[in-house]
C-alpha cells in the first residue's frame, strides 16, 4: 500500500520528457515489422549499447506521430509502409529496401524521489531522465520515502510509485552443504575452476564491459575472499540449454563445459522459461547427471526479470509468477541442488523503491552493470564467499 503522504506528492511529479524528429533519414527495409526483429527502428529509440543499436525500447515511439517520406511524398501508413505500434519498427511494403526521411515523437522515462526534509514537507526530487534506465537522483539531505517511476508519455502527476521498505540485501542462503568440494576449496583457498555457462546474459549482456558482466564479477569476489579462483565463460547468445545437450549449432557444444575441466559450473538460462515446460524435469535432470559425471558441482540460478509483459505481469512490482523459476527452485529443494536465488534478489528491489524495469538496458531482457552485480552478489551469497 503506497503511504498518503507519497501518494500526495506523486501528484507533484512532472511529466515525462517527449522529444521530437524531423528529417531523420532511414532505410526501410521490404519487410513487415516484427519487434525488434524485422524492420528498422527510428534511432531515437535505439537502445544502443557497446556497438549495438537494433533494438528498439518497446514503449517509447508515438506511432501515431510518424510521417514517413520518399522524397516530398507523403507515404501511406499500412499502404506504403507498416509500422509495430509497440516496438516502433518501419517496413517498407515495397519489393526492394525505400529511402526515406520520418518525422516522430518519442518519449523517455525518469525516476524521482519522493523526499521528506527536515522540516517536514514532502516533495518529489526531479530525476534525470532516460530512454530504459533513469537512475533515481541522489538527495543531499532528508528522508527517501519512496520514487516514482513516470512512464513513456506520462503526464503531470503521473507514474506508478514504489514506497521504500527495507535497503539492499542478500536473499541467498549459503549452500554450503550442497557444494561439499567448493566449500573446502573456498576454506582452504585452494584452487577452484568455476564455468559460468548460460545465455547472452552470461555472455556479457548490456553490461558496459567484461569487468563489469557477472562472471567477472564473481571471479573478483572468489578472489577477494581468498581462492585461488578461475571463471570460465561458456555460453552462446540467445541460447537455451536443450540447444548445448544436443549439440545444436557449432557453438552450443557441451564439450566446451568439460574442457574448462569445472570444479563448478553455474547455470544461468533465462531463455530456458521459453520451453516448453514438459521437457524441463527431464533436461535439468540430464544436465544434473553430466555435470556430476565429470566430478563437479552444479549452482543453479533462477533468471533475472525481464519486461513486464514477459513476466505475465504488467506491474513492475509484482512477484515473479513464472512457471521456471518455481520449477527451478523445486528442482534444486528435491534434488539437494545448489541454488543462487537471482529472481527472488530481483523481486526484492521494489522494496528498495527501485523498479527492476529500469536495470533492463534494452528494455527486454538484458540488465544493466547493477543487473550483473546482483547476479554475482547472490551466486557469492550462495557460495559464502565473503572477504578474505
Amino acid at each position: 500500500m503506497v503511504p498518503e503522504a507519497l501518494a500526495r506528492a506523486v501528484r507533484e511529479v512532472e511529466p515525462a520528457e517527449v522529444r521530437a524528429v524531423h528529417g531523420e533519414p532511414l532505410t526501410l527495409p521490404p519487410v513487415a515489422p516484427d519487434r525488434w526483429i524485422a524492420g528498422v527502428a527510428p534511432h531515437g529509440i535505439r537502445t544502443g549499447f557497446r556497438g549495438q543499436d537494433r533494438i528498439p525500447a518497446p514503449g517509447a515511439l508515438d506511432a501515431g506521430s510518424l510521417v514517413v517520406r520518399c522524397g516530398t511524398r507523403v507515404l501511406r501508413r499500412g499502404a506504403d509502409y507498416l509500422v509495430d505500434p509497440v516496438w516502433g519498427t518501419i517496413g517498407t511494403t515495397a519489393a526492394d529496401a525505400e529511402q526515406v526521411t520520418v518525422d516522430y515523437r518519442y518519449s523517455l522515462r525518469r525516476l524521482d524521489a519522493i523526499m521528506r526534509r527536515e522540516d517536514g514537507r514532502v516533495v518529489p526530487l526531479r530525476g534525470r531522465s532516460h530512454l530504459t534506465g533513469p537512475r533515481p537522483p541522489v538527495p543531499a539531505s532528508g528522508e527517501l520515502l519512496g520514487t516514482v517511476l513516470v512512464p513513456y508519455f506520462g503526464g503531470a502527476g503521473s507514474g506508478e510509485a514504489f514506497p521504500y521498505v527495507e535497503p539492499p540485501r542478500r536473499v541467498s542462503p549459503p549452500q554450503g552443504g550442497r557444494l561439499p568440494e567448493t566449500t573446502r576449496r573456498l576454506r582452504e583457498h585452494a584452487g577452484l575452476r568455476v564455468v559460468c555457462w548460460g545465455d547472452s546474459v552470461t555472455c556479457g549482456g548490456d553490461a558496459s564491459a567484461e569487468a563489469t558482466a557477472y562472471p567477472a564479477l564473481v571471479e573478483r569476489g572468489l578472489r577477494d575472499a581468498g581462492a585461488d579462483a578461475r571463471v570460465t565463460v561458456v555460453a552462446v547468445d540467445g541460447s537455451n540449454s536443450a540447444q548445448w545437450l544436443s549439440g545444436e549449432g557449432v557453438a552450443c557444444d557441451w564439450r566446451r563445459v568439460e574442457a574448462a575441466r569445472p570444479h563448478l559450473v553455474t547455470l544461468e538460462f533465462v531463455n530456458d522459461a521459453e520451453l516448453d515446460p514438459a521437457v524441463w524435469p527431464s533436461l535439468y535432470g540430464e544436465i544434473l547427471a553430466r555435470v556430476r559425471r565429470m566430478g563437479a558441482e552444479l549452482l543453479v540460478t533462477t533468471p533475472h526479470f525481464t519486461m513486464p509483459a514477459w513476466m505475465g505481469s504488467d506491474r513492475p512490482a509484482d512477484p515473479d509468477g513464472r512457471a521456471y523459476t518455481a520449477f527451478l527452485r523445486a528442482f534444486c529443494r528435491s534434488g539437494s541442488v545448489a541454488l543462487a536465488d537471482v529472481s527472488l534478489r530481483w523481486e526484492h528491489l521494489a522494496l528498495e523503491a527501485l523498479p527492476y524495469v529500469t536495470l533492463l538496458h534494452n528494455g527486454v531482457n538484458h540488465p544493466d552493470d547493477r543487473g550483473h552485480a546482483l547476479a554475482a552478489d547472490e551466486i557469492l551469497a550462495a557460495l559464502g564467499a565473503t572477504a578474505a
